[in-house]
């Protein structure tokens, strides 16, 4: 039987066999059919005044498509559908394999479920018997997170959290002792907190603790390591890279931070070893390895402002407030508030004590300097306050600060001016200072070589010392410490050298090169300290004057000058004869004609003078000397006679005249 559905508007239907018309209009209540027909068409020719049958008015629930209880009708094609029976016990209604009809097969898992009281929204479900389920106020997920009243056990004894305490246990611990967290540690892994993979943005730190104790002896963190026989184990290992660090900066692999305000006395000890049992084992306090500075001090007195302002829409003289600890203002209470420090020299401190701290994430201060043309240049130093969220240090060194001059701020002159910006829009609560005083530094320390640098070293020395390396300091001040004695100090040459000898002998001055020379190790017997110049001198053997280089030419001879003093004489020229001279105080070469008069008497003639020269007449005695001038031609000489007595007087005579000498 083929089923034909008419719409309203259709009129003519081609029919192979018994026509089923069903409507779906209600205005059409009547249809006239035609039976027994012979041709090949039926025509519908009134829908309304036709007589004949009536349209039906059947019940679902009557309808004869009903077999037994639990029959389902189910479509099975294009406007075709058939009974699918019941199903067995607590069969499910499923789509087949196929995927082309409803079938009813047994179903995963089995039981009722069934809820108990009335669910809230985000309660998660707990079995609370045999099919039935029931929220738990205890356990809720609110699409966003789990959140869990009670203890926790997550694949015991992995992870356990027992709420009554708070305690967290990891690995094979399932009861709190007394500790918060407990791990309990694979031996081949490690915990790993990862602050590199996003570089950080907070200067807080990847990981901080904070403590107050109520109680005497507390620690922050307790280390208890036990070397189990394993050579080179370490307690805490430090690997830092340098990378773009430039000249003037500073990084530090630990930075300790003493704010000791509130303290009337007591000692701080940023680093204590001691050595317990009675083992055999080395214990150094600090070990350091080639080519590091074991130790850099800056030496100097915390000073007062010699001038403060504040710049916060108006200048305000803080200089009273930086420099006492019962005056405190408010600081930096504004975007753009500027604070000034101005000091008639340089300085290199900012010692930064604050009463109430700037909240999070501070005041992200500006640092300049004052270069005495009216303008400023900024600079970054070593901020340990973390931008006045802490009590601390801001240093910097004077050589870092390259154009640094005095200039005037608020017609205050003359200074050396640091000052200070808040560029911070937004910050919660404003530092408050307690004190902003300055200092000025001297650098000491004890370098890679060794070498110690100190202002002063006192001491008592409890045993001989063979090598004393890389002290240094002022004569002065080592001698001050010394009461049985000076030292023989290095530097200073060629004066400041001077060696103690016996006593009520005189010290003997020498060059740093002259007392090195007295270590006498090594010399060959014989050997003599000889001047090589005015300030050297060297061991060598004794020389031999006839290879003597003082000698430059044939017949040169060597005369004393004076006391442990000689100097060349050299050669002279042809038949001239060595002679003292008038004064009689040293040797010279002479002509030969000018000792004829050489030793003569009184009343003696000597008619053989050459007169081409003066003459010189040296008398053995005393008495009046005639000397007449004539070669025989008659002609009065011109020249004057000098007579000397043995006793060095002179006396200068002329022609005819008698002279007693």
């Amino acid at each position: 039987m083929a089923k034909n559905r008419i719409s309203p508007s259709d009129h003519k239907v081609k029919l192979s066999e018994k026509l089923v018309i069903t409507t779906f209009n209600p205005a059409i209540s009547y249809l006239h059919i035609v039976e027994n027909f012979t041709s090949s068409r039926i025509t519908v020719t009134d829908f309304v005044a036709a007589a004949g049958i009536e349209s039906g008015t059947g019940d679902v629930a009557t309808d004869t498509i009903w077999a037994a209880v639990g029959d389902l009708v189910v479509g099975t094609g294009v406007e075709t559908a058939d009974i699918l029976s019941i199903g067995a016990s607590l069969e499910g209604l499923r789509v087949n394999a196929a995927g082309t009809a409803l079938e009813w097969a047994t179903l995963a898992g089995s039981g009722d479920v069934i809820k108990v009281a009335t669910p809230v929204n985000n309660e998660i479900g707990v079995w609370t018997g045999d099919g039935t389920l029931e929220g738990d106020t205890n356990l809720q997920w609110d699409g966003i997170g789990l959140s869990i009243v009670g203890n926790l056990t997550v694949d015991t004894p992995t992870f356990y959290v027992d709420a009554s305490d708070g305690y967290i246990g990891m690995g094979s611990v399932t009861s709190n002792t007394d500790n918060q967290l407990h791990l309990l540690m694979d031996a081949s892994k490690d915990i790993l907190i990862d602050g590199s993979t996003n570089t950080r943005l907070i200067d807080t730190g990847v990981i901080r603790f904070e403590q107050t104790p109520a109680v005497d002896n507390t620690r922050c963190i307790t280390l208890n390591i036990n070397a189990a026989s394993q050579n080179n184990t370490h307690a805490v290992v430090v690997n830092m890279v340098t990378t773009n660090i430039a000249a003037n900066e500073k990084i530090s692999a630990y930075d300790v931070n003493i704010d000791s305000n509130g303290s009337s006395g007591g000692v701080a000890r940023a680093f204590e070893v001691s050595q317990a049992g009675s083992g055999s084992i080395e214990t150094h306090a600090l070990h350091v390895d080639v080519g590091v500075f074991p130790l850099s001090h800056f030496s100097g007195s915390i000073t007062n402002v010699e001038q403060g302002w504040q710049d916060d829409s108006g200048f305000t003289d803080t200089t009273t407030a930086f420099n006492s600890t019962g005056t405190d203002i408010t600081i930096f209470d504004n975007n753009g508030a500027i604070l000034y420090w101005g000091m008639a020299s340089t300085f290199t401190d900012i010692f930064i004590s604050l009463g109430t701290v700037a909240s999070n994430p501070g005041i992200k201060p500006v640092f300049e300097f004052s270069d005495g043309i009216g303008g400023w240049t900024v600079f970054t130093p070593v901020d340990e306050t973390q931008g006045f969220r802490q009590t601390g240090l801001i240093e910097w060194t004077v050589a870092s600060l390259s154009g640094w001059a005095t200039d005037t701020v608020n017609a205050v002159a003359n200074k050396y001016w640091i000052r200070i910006t808040r560029t911070q829009a937004n910050l919660g609560t404003s530092p408050i200072e307690d004190s902003l005083k300055v200092s000025s530094t001297i650098e000491y320390g004890w370098d890679a070589d060794g070498i110690i640098t100190s202002a002063n070293v006192s001491g008592t020395n409890t045993g001989d010392q063979t090598s004393i390396v890389g002290i240094t300091g002022t004569k002065a001040q080592f001698d001050t410490a010394v009461t049985d004695g000076n030292f023989m100090y290095i530097g200073d040459a060629p004066t400041a050298h001077t060696h103690l000898l016996a006593v009520g002998a005189t010290d003997v001055t020498a060059t740093f090169g002259e007392l090195n020379l007295l270590d006498l190790t090594g010399l060959t017997t014989g050997w003599v300290l000889s001047a090589d110049s005015a300030a050297t001198a060297s061991w060598k053997a004794p020389g031999d004057v006839a290879t003597d280089t003082i000698w430059d030419n044939a017949a040169d001879l060597v005369v004393g000058s004076g006391a442990n003093t000689a100097v060349k004489l050299a050669k002279g020229t042809a038949l001239q004869l060595l002679r003292m001279n008038v004064a009689a105080t040293s040797i010279e070469w002479a002509d030969e004609q000018n000792l004829n008069a050489q030793r003569a008497e009184s009343g003696a003639t000597y008619s053989t003078l050459n007169s081409d020269k003066d003459i010189t007449v040296r008398l053995t005695n005393a008495g009046v000397v005639a000397i007449t001038l004539d070669d025989g031609d008659g002609q009065v000489l011109g020249y004057q006679i000098t007579i000397l007595n043995d006793t060095g007087s002179t006396a200068t005579i002329s022609r005819g005249t008698d002279t007693t000498v």
